[in-house]
């Protein structure tokens, strides 16, 4: 499975604003100057519907895992977009020549919005690889023991490390604080940390930040 994690990059700050909000097709949600624009953005995606519809709707062309095995065994890619506000993954069970060609038509189509790919943080890779999108690392796994591959969730080495940041700037030894005001503010922390990566494969992460804090 090859899959695309892209970041937009944008100028403009109501834009930027659009976008944390969610892009609507509504031309009337974006400003005058803009809404020209997305017009003609939406005039590319409606000119190839099949491309850039929503796969998993009851109607879609991939919406049953039968249409899918019908996709993959006749050669065509099976995709799927799943968004989050301004940076999203496409996942497909193509080549990653299909997925470059996919990579080339979000480009066009963010373009006349005056939006484009952040070049540093998207990636085309391999599942098997894995890659990093808002604090987890998502990677396809072989199940120890069988040859079954999964997809685990992990937490990213980024966030453990500004986590321990934090955690030795708050527990300084130098500095005289009150120690009940420490602790209420280290378990905010890290209860609202682990509570953000609950559904990763995180046991032997969070034993071990445990462990940090309780020696700091």
């Amino acid at each position: 499975m090859t899959c695309l994690a892209a970041f937009l990059s944008c100028e403009d700050p109501v834009t930027r604003q659009d976008l944390s909000r969610g892009i609507k097709l509504d031309p009337a949600a974006y400003p005058g100057d803009l809404q020209s624009s997305h017009q003609q953005a939406r005039r590319i995606i409606m000119a190839d519907s099949e491309r850039h519809r929503r796969p998993r709707e009851p109607n879609g062309e991939t919406a049953t895992c039968h249409q899918r095995r019908r996709r993959r065994a006749a050669g065509r890619p099976n995709w799927r977009i799943v968004p989050c506000t301004d940076d999203f993954v496409v996942l497909s069970d193509g080549e990653r020549n299909d997925v470059e060609a996919l990579r080339e038509d979000i480009t066009k189509a963010l373009q006349p919005l005056g939006l484009r790919l952040a070049e540093a943080k998207t990636q085309v890779v391999h599942m098997a690889e894995g890659f990093e999108f808002l604090g987890f690392r998502i990677q396809w796994r072989r199940k120890r023991g069988t040859d079954k591959w999964h997809v685990h969730t992990f937490i990213a080495d980024r966030p453990i490390q500004q986590l321990k940041d934090k955690i030795r700037a708050l527990t300084n030894r130098t500095l005289r604080q009150n120690l009940r005001n420490v602790l209420v503010r280290l378990n905010q922390i890290t209860r609202s940390w682990a509570n953000y990566f609950k559904h990763a494969v995180c046991r032997a992460t969070l034993n071990s930040l445990a462990h940090f804090a309780w020696h700091r």
